[in-house]
């Protein structure tokens, strides 16, 4: 009787200290802190760890501004980590019969099938469309939109391509719409344009602007209260200041116009919360996706890609992950695992406030620290 008080409280025991010490687990970090110290341009650096609903690790180290330290309950903009939010919502839509993913993109008197977004809607010189554009247009979907493979522009506005190209002639200008020379589908090009596209398709398919569909019916605020878009120009309150050098352009210039593919802000920990949602085997998703779902996302077009619907996607789905940079000076990755029974997942989210290079390396870090260390061990097999 009196061994089984003893194996019973050394149970407790163990439980009790891995639950008051998972949240400043000492493994994990002291290799952030080592990371940090080879940073040139550090000044503040959030990162939460979760295995399925349960954090596990959340520390915020540096600066939120000139003069106050981080919290982790500080927000970041998260840039192009966005992009998982603009798709899984598309997504969401698809599941409730409002979207195809085979649904056309534009609508055009040339095409014989109509789609959702009117052409002359894009603004547009005549001209200049009917010698570019309408070779492709009618053939691009909504599964090219997400899956950067409809043949458009990184950038999102002809300013915006002129500003980053050595183009000088007018046509060229405008022949941002189409990137390269390829049918659509062949080709995989990272496109900011075709997200920003996919944003006002479901802006017209919800009759209410994207950024209220994200807040109000998408993400609710009662799973995720610091998620959140940028208004026009104007900064949220618990926000971090962003320190570049790069000279890219205000936080103002940035923020005001990146809308779908760009916009959102988040505390690690809330996005941390936002990656566990895509294992297909979860019990109940605060998203509202079904199983069929989750598994499309995580599909790839063809097996070249690895870009599959607002995630880059490896080792057959186990593993999804994206990062986002802005101007600004912000650096952010939400990258997530399933263990090899594809049923328990770990992601690590990290954001940090300036341009301290790729954090998809720290990141794989924090996973090894995970796999080699005791308190894991046995509740996770990467």
């Amino acid at each position: 009787m009196k061994k089984i008080i003893v194996f019973i409280l050394s149970v407790f025991f163990i439980q009790t200290t891995f639950l008051n010490a998972k949240y400043t687990d000492s493994s994990i970090n002291n290799s952030v802190e080592s990371y940090i110290k080879k940073l040139d341009n550090f000044k503040g650096l959030s990162i939460a760890v979760m295995k399925n609903d349960k954090l596990i690790f959340a520390k915020a180290y540096g600066y939120a501004n000139a003069t106050d330290l981080l919290t982790i309950k500080h927000r970041f903009a998260i840039g192009s980590v966005t992009k998982s939010i603009t798709a899984a919502a598309i997504m969401k839509l698809v599941q409730e019969d409002k979207l195809s993913l085979n649904d056309n993109v534009f609508t055009h008197k040339i095409c014989k099938k109509q789609g959702i977004i009117d052409v002359d809607y894009l603004k547009y010189s005549k001209k200049i469309m009917d010698k570019y554009y309408f070779v492709r247009i009618c053939d691009i979907q909504v599964k090219h939109l997400l899956e950067h493979t409809a043949g458009l522009s990184r950038y999102v506005s002809p300013r915006e391509t002129i500003k980053r190209s050595i183009r000088k002639t007018f046509d060229k200008k405008y022949q941002f719409f189409f990137a390269k020379e390829f049918k659509v589908a062949q080709e995989y090009h990272y496109s900011n344009f075709g997200y920003h596209l996919l944003g006002e398709i479901i802006s017209l398919k919800t009759n209410m602007p994207y950024i209220d569909y994200i807040r109000n019916k998408f993400l609710l605020p009662s799973y995720y209260s610091s998620i959140d878009f940028h208004p026009i120009q104007k900064k949220n309150q618990k926000e971090v200041q962003y320190f570049s050098e790069d000279g890219f352009g205000s936080y103002e210039q940035w923020l005001s116009r990146n809308s779908a593919y760009a916009s959102a802000v988040s505390t690690a920990i809330d996005l941390v919360k936002f990656g566990t949602q895509f294992n297909e085997n979860i019990k109940i998703n605060n998203m509202g996706l079904n199983t069929h779902t989750i598994k499309e996302i995580k599909t790839v077009s063809k097996k070249r890609f690895t870009y599959a619907k607002g995630w880059t996607v490896l080792k057959n789905g186990r593993v999804w992950q994206h990062g986002g940079r802005l101007g600004i000076g912000l650096r952010s990755v939400l990258k997530c695992k399933m263990d090899k029974y594809n049923k328990d997942t770990i992601c690590v989210s990290i954001l940090a406030n300036s341009n301290v290079g790729r954090l998809y390396n720290l990141s794989d870090i924090v996973f090894d620290d995970i796999k080699g260390n005791r308190w894991f061990q046995n509740l996770m097999k990467i």
